[in-house]
């Protein structure tokens, strides 16, 4: 504890006090024996009642010597004063001990708390004088840490370097003044951490106006309790005016700083070169003076996961662990008695890699001590793997020598290698026994000595350019000792070896048999092409033939079932109109026929192509249900359409989903007695937009054979093909919607059991459609409607009938006319050119296939007159193909009817174009 700091006059003051405080103290334990004696008859069970607070008073007054004089006097009384019995004579020197004890204790107490409160005005009084000196003291005095943060800065320092103590106070010193004394810092800061003491150092440093101040310092460590240095004290006066009259020069101030910066500019250069080619260097290194990192490398702190900022200043007990730090200090009494250290051991970094280390560790001396010491580390792990695989590579090439060897010795071919110098360095078997020598007789001579002159003479230019690093990749022919002419590949192979060729292998292969294989497969190959020509020739002539068929009976049909209508439209009897009835019955099935074989014919050909359009899969089976609603009920059958789980929208091609599912539709009505036909369609899958739906057909007809089913979605094929059949048909409606089912992504099938009837299904990828506005489908609507919509509001509307046929033309006016139109006729595409250059026509209805000039030349002559450009030009021909519609489209034309054509379908169409041009505004046909 210290000792305060006491004056002579103090110390005599406090004796005399300290002596009556001891009087006072015996007077008051004096009295309360006298009170105690006095009150003896009352009291006798608490005979020391009145001596502890005579103690604990006396002690307050005089401290420890008033409560031991107390304590002794109070006990001396009682034993005089007060006479017990014999009895009560142990109790009472018990008593009298305890109180004794807690007498002394008491006053010891007493003691000690005076002297911390002497020992703390003392502390306080010398705080203040320190603080007076330090604020009226006109050199600056500055406290920082070991880091260099100032903790301290008084008025004098605000006056010899011009900053605030707010403004200084917490910063790094550093900051303070210019990065150039960074150097210099660090070496005063590594001397405090020593201990030493810096006595009258003098250097520059700049004002914070921008001069420069020349100051003499002194520095000293500040230490804690425990004598540990935390930091340092400077006190700093300025001597600028006393070194310029010391001089006796008067230097001028601008020459003064250039010579500061250059210097304190080269030091820093210095220290960022040393730093520079230590971060640089392909290991680590750090120095360590008393157990504090003082330096390191940005390859030693990231062996650790630090920075270079983080780990200088570090202990190296709070760095590497008490274990490893009480493991190595054995080390660190060797380096510093002088002794180097080298090591190779495996460690674990930071990031749990274990790494091989060459350490080195070097003491540092410095004026004439052991300063510290370094440590260098290079990382040889790659060096260590690189020697274990080395050793495993030579195993590994003694095994591949010996591989390859047999490997080329083996090869069905030869192979020779050549030096630089045309020097053989080694044959294999093959090459040995075609030329009729032995391996003596071969390895280390030159070729011309193998070969002879002459073979080296043909093969010059190919080793020159081998030789310069070009592979050479050729075929030739050769003469065998057989006597025979072979056919060899040849490859030459440049051997480098650090970039530079040091000879070339030679390899070749026999090719004889391939040669002539070869030549077998491309007599082979021509014959295919000319079978694959021919196949593409009789398959356009298929389909050439299907097209020009289909045009000749699609003509006659057009003119029978034109004239079918007509005579439905007349006053028929009974009998007769049943018999145009059937007539009618008889000419739809046949053309269901026709349609049947070109699908069939357009999918086999590629020639059919898919809609992508949004509808709704509701009305999609309603129409279905509507197309075969008529014949279902004739047959008493009921018809019942589900959907489960399926969008209400979808987008694909509707027109194709409806006929795939009239094919099954039909067939399920045709064989079905009584009972029901349920047509439905449900969600198999569904990702994002895409759906996978089921559509089937299930009858409780007579059901199929098992044995038939497989048969039934092959083309022609039926389950009933005798003789007897009850039901007619071509059975190509399932092959057609087998095949698009599968254009359209999905599969076909059929389940049935006999007696119990069928279903028939397939399935389709489709996509989520969007909601649209509805708009009738031609091919459904009911003829007297479209005829009645037509006449009431497009009567007088002029049509262009473009017709060679007479009868078709005959029939197809009759039918417009009927529904209020007025009709001309041309007779080739040449007169309708001439007759709408004259006229301008509500619309055209276009044949495609006319003398003189056709449908689609005439369409594109129209195209070409003035004020005809928005005409409505809709084709009406026999050709049923999807290209013959994109071909009526690409001329110019703006709808497509296919002959035969239904009456409501021609009403539809041009209802919908008539109704679009009248509503569209009127153009200059000028």
């Amino acid at each position: 504890m210290r000792e305060p700091t006491t004056t002579p006059e103090f110390a005599a003051t406090a004796t005399r006090g300290g002596t009556v405080r001891l009087l006072l103290a015996v007077g008051v334990t004096a009295v309360a024996a006298l009170a105690q004696h006095l009150l003896w008859p009352w009291l006798q069970p608490y005979t020391w009642f009145l001596f502890y607070p005579a103690v604990v008073l006396a002690g307050a007054l005089a401290g420890r010597a008033g409560a031991l004089s107390a304590t002794a006097l109070s006990v001396l009384m009682a034993a005089l004063w007060f006479q017990l019995p014999d009895r009560d004579a142990g109790r009472f020197a018990l008593t009298a001990a305890v109180f004794a004890a807690v007498g002394i204790a008491f006053g010891e107490f007493q003691q000690r708390l005076r002297g911390m409160q002497r020992e703390n005005r003392a502390l306080h009084d010398d705080r203040a004088r320190m603080a007076a000196i330090v604020e009226s003291s006109d050199d600056a005095i500055i406290g920082k840490d070991l880091r260099g943060i100032v903790t301290s800065w008084n008025p004098g320092a605000e006056r010899v370097f011009g900053y605030t103590a707010g403004e200084a106070i917490g910063q790094p010193l550093l900051q303070i003044f210019p990065a150039e004394l960074h150097h210099e810092e660090r070496s005063i800061l590594e001397r405090i951490a020593r201990g030493e003491r810096i006595d009258h150092m003098e250097t520059v440093r700049r004002h914070k106006d921008g001069r420069l101040v020349m100051v003499s310092a002194t520095i000293s460590p500040i230490r804690d309790d425990r004598g540990r240095v935390v930091g340092a004290s400077k006190i700093a006066r300025e001597i600028t005016k006393r070194k310029e009259q010391e001089a006796g020069l008067n230097v001028r101030r601008s020459e003064l700083e250039e010579a500061v910066v250059a210097r304190t500019e080269e030091l820093s250069a210095r220290e960022d070169f040393l730093q520079t080619l230590t971060d640089n260097l392909p290991g680590m290194v750090a120095y360590w003076r008393d157990d504090v990192c003082q330096f390191s490398n940005e390859a030693n702190a990231a062996w650790f996961g630090l920075t270079r900022d983080q780990i200088v200043g570090m202990n190296a007990r709070d760095l590497i662990g008490d274990e490893a730090y009480q493991s190595r200090q054995p080390l660190v009494r060797q380096l510093m008695a002088g002794e180097p250290y080298h090591v190779e051991r495996t460690l674990t970094n930071a990031k749990g890699e274990a790494r091989h280390l060459w350490s080195h560790y070097m003491p540092y001396q410095r004026n004439g001590r052991i300063d510290g010491f370094f440590v260098m580390q290079s990382d040889v792990t790659p060096i260590k793997e690189a020697e274990v695989r080395l050793r495993e590579s030579n195993t590994e090439l003694v095994r591949a020598e010996h591989f390859a060897r047999t490997i080329a010795e083996n090869i069905p071919g030869r192979v020779v290698y050549w030096t630089r110098d045309r020097v053989c360095g080694y044959a294999n078997k093959h090459f040995c026994d075609w030329f009729g020598r032995t391996r003596d007789e071969v390895i280390g001579r030159k070729i011309e000595e193998v070969l002879g002159a002459d073979h080296l003479a043909k093969r010059w230019p190919r080793i020159q350019a081998v030789l310069t690093g070009q592979t050479q990749v050729f075929e030739r022919e050769e003469l065998g000792r057989d006597g025979r002419v072979h056919t060899t590949w040849v490859h030459y192979l440049p051997e480098r070896r650090d970039g530079e060729v040091m000879g070339f292998f030679v390899l070749v292969h026999d090719i004889t048999e391939l040669k002539d294989a070869q030549r077998q497969l491309q007599v082979l190959n021509d014959s295919l092409a000319q079978a694959r020509d021919a196949a593409d020739a009789a398959n356009r002539a298929k389909s050439e033939f299907l097209a020009n068929m289909s045009h000749e009976i699609r003509t006659p049909m057009n003119t029978v079932l034109g004239l079918t209508r007509l005579l439905q439209r007349e006053e028929l009897s009974d009998e007769q109109a049943a018999n145009v009835e059937k007539i009618s019955e008889a000419t739809k099935h046949l053309l269901a026929i026709i349609n049947d074989i070109l699908d069939l014919s357009k999918v086999e050909a590629g020639q059919l192509r898919l809609e992508r359009v949004s509808f709704p899969i509701e009305a999609l089976l309603d129409q279905v249900r509507s197309l075969i609603s008529d014949q279902a009920l004739h047959k008493g059958l009921a018809i019942e359409v589900e959907t489960d789980g399926t969008p209400l929208w979808l987008q694909g091609d509707p027109t194709r989903l409806r006929q795939a599912l009239l094919n099954y539709a039909a067939n399920a009505v045709k064989f079905t007695e009584r009972g029901s036909v349920c047509i439905r369609a449900r969600l198999l899958h569904r990702h994002d937009q895409q759906v996978l739906l089921r559509f089937e057909v299930r009858d409780t007809g007579r059901g199929v054979d098992p044995e038939q089913l497989p048969r039934l979605f092959s083309a022609f094929e039926q389950g009933d093909s005798s003789t007897t059949r009850r039901y007619g048909g071509t059975g190509l409606g399932l092959a057609v919607t087998r095949r698009l089912a599968s254009m359209m992504g999905g599969e076909s099938g059929a389940e049935s059991e006999l007696g119990k009837g069928s279903t028939f299904w397939f399935t389709a990828m489709l996509q989520v459609g969007q909601e649209q506005a509805m708009v009738s489908d031609p091919g459904v609507r009911e003829a007297g409607e479209s005829e009645s919509q037509l006449r009431s509001q497009h009567a007088g509307a002029l049509i262009l009938l473009a017709e060679d046929h007479p009868v078709n033309c005959e029939i197809a006016k009759a039918l417009l006319e009927a529904a209020g139109l007025r009709i001309h006729v041309a007779v080739d595409g040449r007169q309708a050119v001439q007759m709408a250059a004259t006229t301008d026509y509500d619309a055209v209805l276009m044949d495609v296939q006319m003398p003189r000039l056709d449908g689609l030349d005439a369409t594109r002559a129209i195209r070409q007159l003035p004020g005809r450009a928005d005409t409505p030009i809709v084709a009406m021909t026999a050709n049923a193909y999807e290209d013959d519609r994109a071909q009526c489209l690409d001329a110019g034309m703006n709808d497509f009817l296919s002959k035969p054509v239904e009456p409501s379908h021609l009403y539809a169409v041009l209802l919908r174009w008539l109704s679009k041009r009248a509503r569209a505004p009127a153009t200059s046909t000028n």
